[in-house]
């Protein structure tokens, strides 16, 4: 049907049943096919086919009389042309709304998904699992200027406002240790620093297993749906879907996944289990810092924006990791962390120290290794009388603070106790409560 694409898409789309009773009816009937497909363009505000009769004076004020019907009846377009420039009066709305949108200071606000029509989709990755923003299965879709979150098979079915692309700029590919068979799970979350609380509860997280175990589907626009067969690996529909976010001042610095390369633990894998207080989680090791993932809430700990990293062991049989920052970075961890002051910055002197406990004692080396082949991009801090800024040090103290597990006492409850207690014990092995 290459002279009604728009009738082709619907029909490799529509579920079977509606499919089939469409083909019957215009299977003999050429005439049919255009009037169908004309009907499609003039819903998505698109040209008219090339064999029709129509002026162009004509059509466009059909689409306009239709926008303005269809949002009476409180809907909007499907979508705006992909290949042709907008309608005169649409393309000076959208210019006014670019200059709005770029006289405005601080973060992107998200877009309304009232301008779904104008922001045209470019990839959908189709009923993916997603843990956050919302838990369910779901369809994630990359248009021009937003990520787009609806039901599957219903595009207009919105399960979140939509995201602006211009704030995320953090992407992870994890690969999620103790599963029963391999699961990758995909972190995309807002730049941190200089960033807003309300910017970090927007974190995008979903995943599947490492090798398909039914056919998952894609859809890269205007083509239709793409199979993907069952045994395929997912890695590559999610390098897919990141492959359509924009790059640079505005889009994904970069895609991070975790290497062996980079570390390894005494298991073989990148990353490790730890606890943040009760709650368990893993801290992956990379590159250009440290990510406590893979379920919300995530934080990126870059190496760039670090003040100090240390480990310390009580018993041996596990250590704990602390990591200083800025306080107002980790807004994500605030009510997991404590303050304390940094010498020396007299100015900013709060700095937040991040405990990570009940890690395996038999990984503290390959750690400390971490730390030390990275404490030199470290932020610097000014040592009165010295010429050179010199980074902190990862030793640890003389007189090392209190345990960040004994500091939530106070706020602990029955539970928390009885795991701090069992975790003094030698004789048996820590109890999560």
């Amino acid at each position: 049907m290459s002279n009604s694409p728009f009738l082709a898409a619907v029909l490799s789309s529509a579920p079977t049943s509606l499919s089939n009773k469409l083909q019957d009816l215009i299977s003999s009937n050429d005439d049919l096919k255009i009037v169908i497909d004309d009907v499609l363009r003039l819903c998505y505000g698109n040209s008219h086919s090339v064999k029709s009769n129509y002026t162009s004076e004509e059509w466009a004020k059909s689409v306009e009389t239709l926008r303005s019907r269809v949002s009476e009846l409180g809907g909007t377009l499907l979508g705006q042309q992909l290949h042709k420039r907008p309608l005169e009066d649409e393309q000076d709305r959208l210019d006014t709304k670019k200059a709005k949108t770029s006289s405005t200071s601080g973060p992107t606000p998200n877009i309304s998904l009232d301008d779904a029509s104008s922001d045209p989709p470019v990839f959908t990755l189709h009923s993916i699992s997603m843990t956050s923003p919302v838990r369910k299965k779901v369809d994630i879709t990359i248009h021009r200027s937003a990520l787009r979150i609806t039901s599957p098979g219903k595009p207009l079915e919105y399960l979140h406002p939509a995201i602006p692309l211009s704030i995320l700029r953090l992407a992870f590919l994890l690969p999620v240790p103790g599963k029963r068979m391999p699961y990758l799970t995909a972190v995309i979350l807002p730049e941190r620093t200089g960033a807003s609380p309300s910017d970090h509860d927007i974190q995008i997280i979903f995943g599947a297993d490492a090798i398909l175990t039914a056919t998952q589907y894609t859809t890269k626009y205007p083509d239709p749906k793409q199979a993907h067969a069952k045994g395929s690996p997912s890695k590559v529909l999610f390098h897919s879907l990141f492959a359509y976010f924009p790059e640079g001042e505005k889009g994904l610095r970069d895609l991070y996944e975790p290497t062996t390369d980079d570390f390894s633990s005494s298991s073989g894998t990148p990353s490790l289990d730890a606890h943040i207080g009760a709650k368990d989680g893993h801290l992956y090791f990379f590159k250009h810092g440290i990510l406590w993932g893979e379920k919300k809430p995530c934080v990126w700990f870059p190496v760039e924006d670090t003040y100090g990293m240390s480990t310390r062991s009580v018993t041996g049989r596990s250590f704990s990791l602390f990591i200083d920052t800025r306080f107002s970075t980790v807004y994500a961890l605030s009510s997991n962390a404590r303050r304390i002051n940094q010498p020396n910055e007299a100015d900013e002197a709060e700095l937040e120290q991040t405990e990570f406990s009940l890690i395996e004692g038999r990984d503290q080396d390959a750690v400390q290794r971490w730390i030390s082949a990275h404490q030199n991009q470290f932020v610097q801090m000014a040592v009165p009388n010295a010429s050179t800024p010199v980074a902190p040090t990862t030793s640890q103290p003389a007189a090392p603070p209190m345990p960040f597990s004994q500091a939530l006492l106070d706020e602990s409850d029955t539970e928390d106790r009885d795991f701090l207690m069992s975790e003094s014990s030698d004789d048996e092995s820590p109890i999560i409560g």
